[in-house]
């Protein structure tokens, strides 16, 4: 049920100045009014439906990866997706790549493989070396025992039986495209894995690249394949310090991957950067951490793998990361907020392992309140007033008559008592986290807002329009950006927005 239509019904429910009867009258009207306006989206799903019954082809396939625990972690590859494996030079965005394509390839699927970076004979010799477990250096430089060699012969003829293609990497901007549209219709790919395309990129100017990023999502969607891309992340992951974990802005994506790119998967290993062991005591040194930054279809994951560079094998499962659960998930009213330490004691823990006041944003997703500057857009103002819980300044900035179908008085009273319980529980500021709906107003931007002691939070989702904002409005199903530490409880801003609805038979 829409959360309008529930604050609508709990109206009607709590007035007093109603009889049953009239109650009943204004609850069947609601009822009616929103079921003519579902009818032309009932019928449009009606429609889509009975054309998937006439043309199930259409209806997206999943491409099994055959890594049990990757896609327990991080969902099902589905044909018409653009996967972006990004990570600093050394990180092993190739060796996964290579790994995922051939276990792909071990399922059967046509894999055509691109590095803009080195030629077909570099990586046949790493493909090689995955299945072998050979050095590939011993490969490369053909140091190798009786023994060895047959295996090579024996894992050559299993390449040859299987449907590898190793592209050139000498594109010209005119002809990557067609080439690989011709690949993908004559070969039958169902995967296209095009590692470096930084270097390919970086010759291009800003309109082809986005030419092509555009084109790339096309052809996916038109051939039903499945695009998996490595690219290097930007070089202020070293200038951040700290532990230097990726973060999304580290992606240096254009709009058409950001917006239409299904996720981005940073990798990341401790040890090249001189981290022996983790919180718990444990050897980093050959540990990966894969982590899902952004996704447009699951909850964002992490996953630990063992990579050996010597024998060019991703092998061992870890386990999650310990330190990137998601907290109870528990929703509460106002009236039972949980007044622990919850955030506090967790970032303190941060402090003592080194993390400095000026990396908490990147190290936790969280952004503490920034005061806005006099050339910043309303709702930066807005939020800032938000974090430091001053709805004497929201009452001055906001200036339509209602926010979340309230009276802009009863919505800033609401907000106020709210404060005052976070402020009762020794939350002296929230931290935001931006975030989108994933429910009713799917993909809807807004904010969670954490208090910076007890780790419960408020979701507001902004309605902004020509740089106004329109409407703030509580949303329960809040899909958050990267986080390094885990939240409390949820909380509601409106009470009302607890009950169940469940029991009403419409």
């Amino acid at each position: 049920m829409q959360p309008n239509l529930k604050i609508s019904l709990q109206k009607i429910l709590s007035d007093e100045s109603l009889s049953a009867k009239a109650k009943l009258a204004e609850i069947s009207a609601l009822i009616n009014n929103q079921n003519e306006a579902l009818i032309p989206k009932a019928q449009k799903a009606a429609d889509i439906l009975r054309k998937l019954e006439r043309n199930p082809e259409k209806i997206p396939q999943k491409i099994k990866i055959g890594f049990e625990a990757f896609e327990k972690e991080f969902g099902p590859l589905n044909e018409g997706e653009v996967w972006i494996f990004g990570g600093r030079p050394g990180m092993g965005v190739t060796q996964l790549l290579i790994h995922l394509s051939s276990n792909m390839l071990a399922l059967g699927h046509s894999v055509l493989y691109v590095d803009f970076s080195k030629n077909p004979a570099y990586l046949l010799n790493k493909f090689l070396a995955t299945k072998t477990g050979i050095p590939f250096t011993d490969i490369f430089e053909k140091k190798l025992t009786e023994t060895e060699i047959d295996k090579l012969k024996n894992a050559s003829n299993a390449l040859k039986k299987q449907n590898l293609y190793l592209g050139n990497n000498d594109f010209e901007y005119d002809g990557f495209i067609n080439y690989c549209e011709t690949q993908i219709f004559e070969n039958k790919i169902k995967v296209l894995v095009l590692d470096s395309i930084h270097s390919f990129f970086k010759s291009l100017g800003k309109a082809r690249v986005e030419a092509i990023s555009q084109k790339l999502i096309l052809l996916a969607e038109k051939y039903k394949i499945a695009i998996l891309i490595g690219q290097n992340l930007s070089r202020a992951i070293e200038k951040r310090g700290g532990d230097y974990r990726p973060i999304f802005d580290d992606f240096r994506v254009n709009h058409y991957f950001e917006r239409l790119a299904t996720k981005f998967m940073s990798l990341y290993r401790p040890a090249y950067y001189g981290i022996a062991c983790d919180e718990e005591g444990r050897d980093m040194a050959d540990i990966l951490e894969l982590r899902l930054v952004k996704s447009n279809n699951s909850y964002l994951n992490d996953l630990q793998l063992k990579i050996n560079f010597k024998n060019s094998t991703i092998t061992e499962i870890i386990g999650e990361l310990p330190f990137l659960e998601w907290g109870n998930s528990t929703n509460l009213s106002h009236q039972e907020l949980k007044g622990i330490d919850f955030l506090k004691i967790q970032l303190e823990d941060l402090k003592m392992n080194g993390m400095h006041a000026d990396h908490l944003e990147s190290k936790t997703g969280l952004q503490p309140p920034l005061k806005p500057k006099n050339d910043d857009h309303l709702y930066i103002a807005v939020k800032y007033y938000l974090q430091t819980m001053d709805t004497e300044m929201l009452d001055c900035l906001l200036d339509r008559p209602e926010y979340q179908n309230f009276p802009k008085k009863v919505f800033l009273n609401n907000l106020e008592t709210v404060f005052n319980k976070f402020r009762e529980q020794k939350d002296t500021f929230f931290y935001s986290v931006k975030s989108s709906c994933q429910n009713c107003n799917k993909g809807q931007e807004g904010f969670a807002f954490v208090g910076n002691n007890t780790g419960n939070y408020i979701n507001l989702l902004f309605y902004i329009e020509n740089d106004k904002i329109i409407d703030l409005h509580e949303c329960g199903d809040l899909k958050l950006g990267y986080l390094g530490v885990n939240l409390n409880s949820f909380v509601y801003i409106d009470d009302s927005m607890t009950s169940s609805f469940d029991d009403f038979p419409f």
